[in-house]
């Protein structure tokens, strides 16, 4: 199975597109059998970066009213506001709220938040580790509690594609073991063991289609729906709430570029955000993302599945593949952490970082490993799953112009 897709605060190069658009026919799974339906398509392609964009914010936010209007897609819609708790960081200094979108870019507004509202340097925000990041911003955050309140600020929705999503939550949260008990749960309720490594076990064997079923099977039937899976639409109220932009996670360095440049901060901070957006590069990118994932290790839940960090090791390597920071055909350094019998977060920054720089892939190269990895998690997936994960994801597919067929 295809592993990994992780969020770093770097999304990526500058791909410059116009937002149009067209309408497609998917198929949609129903009552046992295949039928065709019709579907909104957007296609994010700026054509002009100074000329395009403002363009861009009114067709992404025309094409939501327009979806949102049509109002027996909303009451066929299975999935209900109840189901989850809309959360936003808002900054009434700066006129903003951002809806809080769990995988798709939420840390690095998290981070712009802080900066302007707690007078925290930007470096200085940007070295906090991440799992630290969400606890230190929640006095920023604003709840809304009926279907009729406002934000009061000019509002930012973010998407992501629904199918990249639900496999980077499962990686990130259960592969990943993020979500350690939850994973726990799922193994036992299918009377599935632990995942076996050549280190040794190291967490559970749960399936990607485990999962997937699982979530949107709960999803469907009314449960509680957690933030990291659920559907942008419920979330952010997209039909209630009055919004201003609509960010897409797949060109979200962009997009958030476009949106810092119009706020009333200094050309300072701008500067220092603009320059963030764009990474520290790669090595840099990669010490953070290791600190993030080795703090979990020697947590009770953790030590009770995953007794040898050489197995986690092995674990997260292949995700760094999948992303695709490090070729796959690069093997894993087995021998030499057994020999030394040593594994701690120095050693792995060091054996991954000379993994990535002896052999470097391009950008070209990185998303088509990140691509196959995606295409890979999803074949083979019963039709039965693909029909829940259309239906819990109807209104996200529909309003924010995503391929509503699996990755191909």
């Amino acid at each position: 199975m295809g592993l990994v897709r992780y969020m770093c605060f770097a999304v990526g190069g500058l791909s410059v597109t116009i937002m149009c658009c067209l309408y497609s026919f998917g198929r949609y799974y129903q009552d046992g059998k295949y039928i065709g339906f019709k579907q909104d398509k957007m296609k994010t392609q700026y054509n002009d970066y100074r000329t395009g964009m403002k363009d861009t914010w009114t067709d992404r936010i025309q094409h939501l009213q327009k979806g949102c209007h049509q109002t027996d897609r909303k009451d066929q819609y299975k999935i209900k506001y109840q189901q989850t708790q809309p959360i936003f960081f808002q900054s009434m200094k700066l006129n903003i709220s951002v809806c809080k979108v769990a995988k798709a870019g939420s840390t690095f507004w998290a981070i712009v938040f802080l900066i302007v509202e707690k007078g925290l340097p930007a470096y200085e925000a940007f070295s906090i580790p991440r799992h630290r990041i969400h606890g230190i911003s929640s006095s920023l955050s604003k709840s809304l509690h009926s279907s009729h309140e406002q934000l009061r600020t000019k509002g930012v929705v973010v998407s992501r594609d629904p199918y990249s999503r639900l496999f980077s939550a499962f990686v990130d949260k259960y592969h990943l073991l993020r979500f350690v008990q939850a994973a726990r749960s799922l193994a036992q309720s299918l009377g599935k063991g632990y995942f076996i490594t050549e280190a040794g076990k190291c967490g559970y064997k749960v399936s990607f289609q485990d999962f997937v079923d699982s979530v949107t099977t709960k999803a469907l039937q009314g449960s509680k729906i957690n933030r990291h899976w659920s559907p942008v639409y419920t979330m952010c109220r997209v039909c209630d709430v009055e919004y201003q932009y609509a960010i897409q996670q797949e060109t979200l360095t962009r997009d958030t570029e476009y949106i810092i440049k119009q706020l009333n901060i200094s050309n300072e901070i701008k500067t220092t955000l603009t320059q963030m957006f764009h990474g520290p590069g790669p090595n840099k990118t990669m010490e953070g993302v290791i600190q993030t994932m080795w703090s979990a290790i020697d947590s009770p839940a953790m030590r009770a599945c995953c007794s040898n960090k050489l197995a986690y090791f092995m674990k997260m390597w292949e995700g760094f593949k999948m992303q695709g920071y490090i070729r796959t055909n690069v093997s894993f350094p087995f021998s030499s952490f057994q020999k030394n019998n040593s594994v701690n977060v120095e050693g792995i920054t060091k054996a991954v970082l000379a993994a990535m720089n002896t052999n470097p892939l391009s950008s070209t190269e990185r998303k088509a490993q990140r691509r196959q990895a995606l295409v890979q998690a999803y074949a083979g997936m019963p039709r039965r799953i693909i029909a829940q994960i259309q239906e819990m994801y109807r209104m996200d597919f529909h309003l924010f112009g995503y391929d509503a067929n699996p990755p191909t």
